[in-house]
């Protein structure tokens, strides 16, 4: 990987290098045009899972079947779904106790589990939680044992595994913790390479959310003070393997490569990329796609979500071809949003920002809507799958929910 800032993020882009979306300026945009209402599809197929709240799940597809990970308190459900009948049933079950041995009374909470790869190709399953333990399941061991990577950083909350442009030559994870910082794993040595957090939060701030970067070099971090935090994966960490004296030090980073700040003004629960673009949502109804390439932060484009209530951990998903966002809310349903690209445009000064005080002006809808038949729970986790045939989510009614949305 060749580190270039100014290639990845030109700083000196302007408005003009974006289509441009008109609207009317504020005070002269009693109304807006009136769209058509999006078809509403019910879900049916769930199954149900012993626990009062299920916080996240991840899949992988495995061609003819999808492999699905469902976290339930301490616990991790592995199940198996075939593509050809839509069935689905379990596979493993595995339990966490307290690392620390204390008491079976005092089990480990997990809130966070990703399917990923290794540099060898090989499947893992990483997960983690409330004692701040990295747990790794290797999926094509035999003794399917569960390696525990411990760090003194408080509780686990989000977890990243990078792009294939990194799994060429390493087997890399990022983890985001509660104190605020995020650790760069190498789960072949099965140690630390560098810890993130910027000098400048303080206090430091929970990590809510990361993402990559599709070409390796930067990723982005969300935290519950409403920054939106863009390191670099620079020569230093890459250099770590070039001298073995150094494989026990961990690399402090403290600086940023970018640092925007006015994108919200309340909690970001969720951050993708979107090719160059960030796609960042808080807790009261906001989807913002948005550049960080210039100091002053312009948006490309605002989706509005209904809830009705502001609830921290509801995630949104962007399926792989880059094409739509999926998510849930407090009322049992499910939005789809088709991604566009176009600026907001300022008659008066092109390169004015485009502040908050628009977010109600204009906001795109959502495309495609599913609720859950006779659940009005919080859908914390929705995703479509990368062939966009299937959709599946998580409730807090304590189920795995799945649709078929296209032969």
């Amino acid at each position: 990987m060749n580190s270039n800032p100014e290639k990845i993020f030109p700083l000196n882009a302007t408005l003009n290098d974006f289509k441009e979306i008109a609207f009317d300026k504020v005070e002269k945009s009693p109304e807006l045009p009136k769209k058509s209402k999006p078809p509403v599809f019910n879900i049916r197929n769930h199954i149900a899972i012993k626990a009062e709240q299920l916080l996240d799940f991840d899949f992988i597809d495995l061609d003819i079947i999808f492999l699905i990970a469902v976290l339930s308190h301490n616990s991790v459900l592995i199940y198996s779904f075939s593509k050809a009948n839509q069935k689905l049933s379990l596979e493993r079950k595995r339990v966490f106790y307290s690392p620390e041995k204390i008491s079976s009374n005092n089990p480990e909470s997990l809130y966070v589990v990703s399917f990923g790869t290794m540099k060898s190709g090989d499947i893992i399953l990483a997960c983690g939680g409330l004692f701040g333990y990295l747990y790794l399941i290797y999926m094509e061991d035999e003794e399917d044992k569960i390696q525990e990577l411990p760090s003194n950083n408080g509780e686990l909350y989000t977890l990243a595994f990078p792009p294939e442009s990194v799994l060429e030559q390493h087997s890399w994870l990022l983890a985001g913790y509660k104190n605020g910082y995020t650790l760069l794993w190498d789960l072949d040595l099965g140690q630390q390479i560098a810890r993130f957090r910027n000098f400048n939060q303080n206090p430091p701030s929970d990590v809510s959310s990361l993402d990559w970067h599709f070409s390796g070099e930067f990723f982005v971090v969300a935290h519950l003070d409403t920054r939106v935090i863009i390191w670099e994966i620079d020569n230093e960490i890459k250099g770590f393997y070039d001298n073995k004296e150094k494989k026990t030090k961990i690399i402090e980073k403290g600086v940023p490569l970018k640092e925007p700040f006015d994108a919200h003004s309340n909690y970001v629960d969720c951050v993708k990329f979107w090719e160059n673009l960030l796609v960042t949502k808080d807790v009261e109804g906001n989807l913002l796609v948005w550049t960080p390439f210039k100091e002053t932060i312009f948006l490309i484009n605002v989706y509005g979500y209904q809830y009705y209530e502001n609830i921290w951990y509801v995630k949104f998903s962007i399926n792989k071809n880059m094409g739509m966002i999926c998510l849930g809310n407090d009322n049992g349903e499910i939005f789809v949003y088709k991604l566009k690209e176009g600026v907001f445009a300022n008659d008066d000064d092109g390169d004015l920002e485009i502040t908050k005080k628009y977010f109600d002006v204009y906001k795109e809808s959502y495309d495609l809507m599913f609720s859950l038949e006779d659940e009005r729970k919080v859908i914390r986790k929705a995703v479509i799958t990368d062939d966009e045939k299937f959709l599946f989510c998580i409730s807090d009614g304590g189920r795995l929910w799945w649709k078929k949305i296209k032969d």
